[in-house]
């Protein structure tokens, strides 16, 4: 077998959700472990103190009941929560030999390829939430390419999947999402200007560590070959697609047109105020010298 793991690391705010809801479940020959739709790509403390330790026979049980619930906790728990320890500075033993235990368990106790599905695997904690610094704990780089990496050694062909958009309306996105969660987490609300300033921040610890690093086309598949073959698609192509599975570049699938489906978790903004949080996002980026980097570099809407 070629044992081969597709990784859809996102991008946010460019289809996941309706990929994860409508499109991945409907995998017949790959096992799909994909983010659960409005729910979080990790594991709180709570979660992992009300159960005891995945084990191989949970994964071997999870993979012979093909289980969304039990891959899910799988996803989260041992490949997400670990691949985000393994890509902070400090990197954890003990998160290393979880990540490659379950990957083995994974890719050699089934007889299909795997799925791996969650934009927080081009996230970093920081960047998530519009914050102008790393914590001392937090992730600096993506953590698909510590995924990537340990699928490698572990003996698997890892392949990377990332939805790109335009990098204007993408940040302008991006940033209404941001604004709706720090809401939520009762953080201090960002103009548009702020946003953008702190992704600069964060782009001077590591490049691919803010939004800034991932709506510029050719430096993040640059980046992401690195680690493993690399299949970008546009947003609007994916949207209009007659074969999802086959633009995935995931063979043997049943043929689903996207258009069938409802857009999901979009943020509704006036024409208005998307005109000007744009103006000012576009403002902020030229003044910084990196409009031109970001437009020379789009290769997708």
């Amino acid at each position: 077998m070629s044992h081969n793991v597709y990784i859809h690391c996102g991008s946010p705010r460019a289809a996941s959700t309706l990929l994860q809801k409508h499109i991945i479940p409907r995998c017949v020959n790959h096992l799909a472990l994909y983010k659960q739709p409005f729910q979080s790509s990790v594991t709180s403390r709570e979660e992992e103190k009300a159960r005891p330790d995945i084990t191989p026979l949970d994964i071997q049980n999870a993979i012979a009941s093909r289980s969304v619930q039990e891959l899910n906790c799988i996803l989260r728990r041992n490949i997400i929560n670990p691949s985000i320890v393994l890509s902070e500075f400090q990197a954890s033993t003990q998160h290393r030999d979880t990540l490659f235990l379950t990957l083995e368990n994974l890719i050699f106790g089934s007889n299909n390829d795997l799925v791996i599905s969650s934009e927080r695997l081009i996230q970093t904690g920081a960047g998530l939430y519009g914050d102008p610094s790393h914590q001392s704990d937090g992730n600096t780089f993506p953590p698909v390419y510590a995924l990537a990496q340990a699928v490698r050694e572990v003996g698997g062909t890892p392949h990377i999947c990332i939805v790109l958009r335009d990098p204007i309306e993408h940040l302008v996105s991006i940033y209404a999402w941001t604004c709706m969660h720090r809401e939520l987490l009762k953080k201090s609300s960002l103009t548009p200007t702020e946003f953008i300033l702190n992704q600069i921040l964060l782009s001077k610890v590591t490049a691919e560590s803010s939004a800034i690093g991932y709506v510029n086309h050719s430096f993040i598949l640059k980046s992401l070959q690195a680690y493993a073959l690399t299949r970008p698609l546009g947003f609007k192509s994916l949207l209009l697609s007659d074969d999802a599975f086959d633009l995935l570049g995931l063979q043997g699938e049943p043929c689903v047109r996207v258009g069938q489906f409802p857009a999901e978790h979009s943020i509704k903004i006036s024409p208005e105020l998307k005109a000007t949080t744009s103006e000012e996002i576009v403002s902020t980026l030229k003044e910084h010298g990196l409009l031109d980097p970001i437009r020379e570099g789009k290769l997708f809407e």
